[in-house]
This record gives structure tokens, sequence and C-alpha cells, in this order.
């Protein structure tokens, strides 16, 4: 048997003098659309809640939503330090920031779909 390369761009699989800066730019990247996402999901949450309905049902949604919004919009705020930090050669510090950047892009993509599952409940029950 063979092993066959793994697809996942992990740093431990990048060839030596590899890529990994330019995979590092790329979350960054996707961390800024999900900054954007977060923060255009929270505003256009506030403007759509008051002009719903006069008694909305399951109103318990729209704060976990935004709570959902806001933490997944810090974490990615602090992939993109990471990942900033990261492709400016700050590689082989002591506090190496591409393993917890890549976590708080995980955690930052999980939160961005609960809230948005969350608002998406929410209108289902209202409209």
């Amino acid at each position: 048997m063979t092993n066959k390369p793994s697809r996942l761009r992990t740093k431990k699989n990048i060839p030596s003098g590899g890529d990994w800066t330019d995979h590092a730019k790329q979350y960054y990247d996707h961390c800024k659309h999900m900054t954007t996402l977060s923060a255009g999901s929270m505003l256009l949450m506030v403007t759509m809640y008051d002009k719903l309905s006069k008694a909305p049902k399951s109103t318990g949604l729209v704060p976990l939503s935004v709570t959902l919004y806001l933490i997944s919009l810090a974490a990615a705020l602090f992939a993109m330090l990471g990942f900033a930090s990261y492709s400016r050669g700050r590689e082989g510090t002591p506090n190496d920031p591409s393993d917890i950047a890549i976590n708080a892009f995980i955690v930052a993509m999980v939160l961005f779909w609960l809230g948005s599952m969350s608002l998406a409940w929410f209108m289902w029950k209202n409209v």
C-alpha cells in the first residue's frame, strides 16, 4: 500500500520552501469576507426585526443569532491577525500563529453557520 498525500493543506504537508504564505493570505481574505458577512447580517437583522410583525415568535433566536455573529466576528478578526503576522515572515516564533489562526478560523466558520441557521429558523417561524 502506498501512502496517498493528504488534500488538506496544512503546514506539515507543504513542501519545504513551500507556499504556506500564499495559503495564509487566502485564509486572511476568507476572514475578511466572513467579517463583512457577519456585520452585514447583524445590520440586516436589526432592520428587519422591527418591520417583521407585531408579535414575533421565537424571539430568543434573535439574541442568539446576534451573539453567534459577534463571536464569529471576533474569532475571524483574531484569525486575521494570526494570518497577517504569519504571512509577514514571523514564522518560527515560539507562538507560531498559524495553528491558532486556523483554529480561530474554523470556530468563526462554525459560529457563522450556526448564527445563520438561527436567523433562518427565526425567519421561518415568523414568515
